[in-house]
Order: structure tokens, then C-alpha cells, then sequence
């Protein structure tokens, strides 16, 4: 069974003429009821809403889901083709299962050609400092068509918020990412999330200079043949933000010359802390990949184990930063503050060039995009120059620098920062290294 309706919403990213959804439903899904449930408070009505029964326009369901409190939007199983969907804060959006034909009959989402907008997006309505909360979308197969040049799967463009969960979620062929975080996660929590042959990144978490990234928890990514990188973290605030970031199990593929190169890519994170376990990346291209993690713009203070990659891979650790590159480092910790400087758990038995050291200076300042170098004196001496750094710029304005560690010695460390500063007074280099 067919039915063709209209949906008269419309959102500002999208300046055409109202899309049309057309749902092909499996004749048992006619025999769902819409069932309504009161909330404890008594005062606002909450509830399942299906789409194909009472509702025969998904943003419809949607919109009266929000009017009344809250609740959930059911998608049964058929296909599912709209220009673009807004979720507002509070409402769920839930299919009966990623799985296509012949893998039984679930819920598919489909974004129809020539629409070049993202296609599943948060409340536009929302101020620029309100959240999403308490909203799941969940159990969906959600399809790009081919034929748009621009535009994401999922993409929230408002901070989200407590409850706001991705989860069982198989996306892909989207000309941009599959998923795209642009203002903060306050926090974010995606789940059993798969992403193939999107164009730019399969997720892309990014903030603002007011929005913060405070909780990133990433859980059971797959993803084959996206156009950079499986999961890309943009700017992140660094040390004294309070903001981190969990990616835990990870399975990537690489097929394509040309495509999905790096497995997690991090770019200027400012020394946020990164937690990654548990990766497993394969490559039967034809030409090499550069690594499982790699860091570039400004260092971020990595944890990591389990990193694990077949020989078409040249780097598990490619942190153009600091210029640490490990081919194969399945577990280990690197950029990471174990205790603090003169605290080893055995001061009697640790020998001095094992101590970690730890040093904030101010740092220099540059004009016009010019380099500039600042030296972080170690107090004790390492013993030789074989240790590894990382430094990052904790800074109180909005000026972008990048940094580059130049020399090391026994005493001392060079650190080359590149960029527009006011002064060097706004500017504080930290920079942590254990003797190799």
C-alpha cells in the first residue's frame, strides 16, 4: 500500500517548495493504534504516536508530539521519502529496525533528490543558548540520494542536552556527514552507529567559542568509504574547560583510493582529554592509509589501547603536532598527566629520566601569522633528548595557533607557535613529556 502526502513545514536551510513524503506501508502496520498515556504530573498528555495510522505526515506527529509534552513518534516498517525533518527537544523519532531487505522489513528513511539540505535537523526555533534534551532517534535506516550536492544525515545545529541519544542508526550516501554535531554536547551519547560512503566525515563533532563539548561518549562505530575520516573532532576548548571525549570499539573499512584515510581524526583540540579503546581498521584499497588516530592543528592529551590495524595502514599514532608517529602501537598511553610532577608512585625506585615532567609558561606572541618560539626549561634535566612532549595553548581570546615542537634537548624544549596573538600575557603554553 501506497500513500502520497504533503508536508507543509518548512525550515530556513531549505527555501523551495513544501516536500512531499510518500510512505510505503506493509498492510500489518494498518492494524497499529495510536496509544496515548497520561504523564505523572497529570497535567500534559505524553504518548506513542504512529505515523501511517492517526498521522499520515511524520513532522505532523512530530509537531503535536511537542504541543502536548513530549513523547515518541513510531515510524513502522516501508520507506519513508522527505525532503527534510525537524525534531523538536523532547520528542523521539523511532523506526522498528535498521535492517533491510532481505534482512526483514525495517524502517528506512530516504531524503529525496534535489532537496540539497540536511535532512533530519534540530528545532530551528530553539534560542542559540538552548538545548536539545530528551530526545532519541533510534532504530532507522536513514538514506542521501545521490543526486544532492550538499547536506548531512543528522545534523544538530543547538547544544544537546541531557537525554539526547543517536542509537541503532545505519547511515549513509549523504554529501557531507553522516552525522554533524555543530554547537556543543552537554552532553552527547551515539551508540551502535553506522556510517558508509558519506562525503566528508561519517560523525563531525564541532563547537563554537561559547558552546562546549563538556561529555563526547561514542560507542560501537562502524563505517566504511567516508570521504576523510570515520569520526572527525574539530576545536575543542582545551585544559580548564571541562570537556572530554570517549570513543570506545570501533570497526572501520576502508575500500575506495582516495576515501576514508584516517579512522579518527582530531584537529586543534587544545589539549582536551581523549579516551580511545578498542579499534580495529582494515584496508583493501590498493594504496596506503595514514593511521587509526591522527592529530593535526593542536595537540590533544590522548589515551588510548587497543589500536589495532592490517599492514594498509602506516601509522596507529600520527600526531603531526608533536611529531610522534608509532606504526604499530596497540596500547600505551601517550599525552597523558599520571600524577603530577615530584608525585612518581615510587620516588625511591623511579629513576629520574622516567618521571614525567609538567611545565606552564607564558607564551610568546605573533603578529601576522609569523612564527614565534618559546623554550620550556625541565627542572630536573632529562638525561638525553629521547622523551616524548605535547603542548597545548590554554588561551583566554579567540585566536587560532597552531604549534610545533622544533628542538629538543636534555635541559630544554623549543616550541614553535604559529598565528595572530593580542599579547603574550593571554597565552600560556602547557606542555607535559616522559623520557621513551
Amino acid at each position: 500500500m501506497t500513500l502520497v502526502i504533503h508536508n507543509t513545514a518548512s525550515w530556513v536551510r531549505c527555501l523551495m517548495a513544501a516536500p512531499v513524503i510518500v510512505l510505503s506501508l506493509a498492510p500489518a502496520s494498518q492494524s497499529q493504534s495510536s496509544r496515548v498515556f497520561p504523564s505523572s504530573a497529570g497535567s500534559r498528555v505524553t504518548g506513542l504516536r504512529v505515523v501511517g495510522t492517526d498521522y499520515k505526515n511524520i513532522q505532523d506527529a512530530i509537531d503535536d508530539a511537542e504541543e502536548r509534552g513530549g513523547g515518541a513518534v513510531l515510524l513502522p516498517s516501508g520507506r519513508y521519502v522527505a525532503k527534510q525533518i525537524i525534531l523538536r527537544s523532547g520528542v523521539s523519532l523511532i523506526g522498528i529496525g535498521m535492517n533491510p531487505p532481505p534482512h526483514g522489513q525495517g524502517t528506512i528513511l530516504q531524503q529525496e533528490a534535489g532537496a540539497n539540505c540536511d535532512f533530519i535537523v534540530s528545532d530551528t526555533t530553539l534560542p542559540a543558548t538552548e538545548y536539545l534534551h530528551w530526545s532519541i532517534i533510534s532504530n532507522l535506516q536513514i538514506v542521501g540520494n545521490p543526486q544532492n550536492t550538499r547536506g548531512s544525515g543528522i545534523r544538530l545545529n543547538s547544544r544537546t542536552g541531557e537525554g539526547l541519544k543517536l542509537e541503532h542508526l545505519f547511515i549513509k550516501n549523504f554529501a557531507e556527514s553522516g552525522i554533524s554535531l555543530a554547537r556543543g554536547a552537554v552532553p552527547f551519547y551515539g551508540e551502535d552507529l553506522h556510517l558508509f560512503r558519506n562525503g566528508s566525515y561519517g560523525i563531525d563533532i564541532s563547537r563554537t567559542d561559547y558552546d562546549i563539548n563538556q561529555l563526547v561518549k561514542l560507542s560501537l562505530i562502524s563505517g566504511d568509504d567516508n570521504g576523510v575520516a570515520l569520526v572527525h573532532i574539530g576545536p575543542s576548548g582545551g585544559l580548564d574547560n571541562g570537556e572530554s571525549y570517549e570513543i570506545d570499539g570501533v570497526k572501520a573499512e576502508k575500500h575506495t583510493r582516495g576515501r576514508q584515510n584516517d579512522v579518527i581524526l582530531l584537529t586543534n583540540m587544545n589539549g582536551s582529554p581523549v579516551v580511545i579503546t578498542a579499534v580495529g581498521a582494515t584496508n583493501t584499497s590498493g594504496e596506503k592509509a595514514d593511521a587509526i588516530v591522527r592529530v593535526t592543528g593542536s595537540s590533544a592529551r590522548l589515551y588510548y589501547t587497543g589500536l589495532s590495524h592490517d599492514r594498509g595502514y602506516t601509522y596507529s599514532i600520527n600526531d603531526e603536532v608533536t611529531h610522534r608517529q608509532l606504526v604499530r602501537s596497540p596500547a600505551g598511553f601517550y599525552g597523558a598527566d599520571l600524577f603530577p610532577e615530584g608525585a612518581a608512585p615510587d620516588k625511591k625506585s623511579a629513576p629520574p629520566t622516567q618521571r614525567l615532567r609538567q611545565r606552564r609558561v607564558p607564551a610568546c606572541a605573533t603578529v601576522g601569522g609569523a612564527a614565534c618560539e618559546t623554550r620550556v626549561m625541565w627542572d630536573p634535566p632529562f638525561a638525553d633528548r629521547n622523551y616524548t612532549a605535547t603542548c597545548s595553548l590554554e588561551s583566554s581570546g579567540n585566536a587560532q595557533r597552531t604549534l610545533e615542537i622544533s628542538r629538543r634537548d636534555a635541559g630544554s624544549m623549543i616550541v614553535s607557535i604559529r598565528g595572530d596573538s593580542p599579547s603574550a600575557a593571554t597565552d600560556i603554553l602547557n606542555c607535559i613529556s616522559i623520557h621513551d
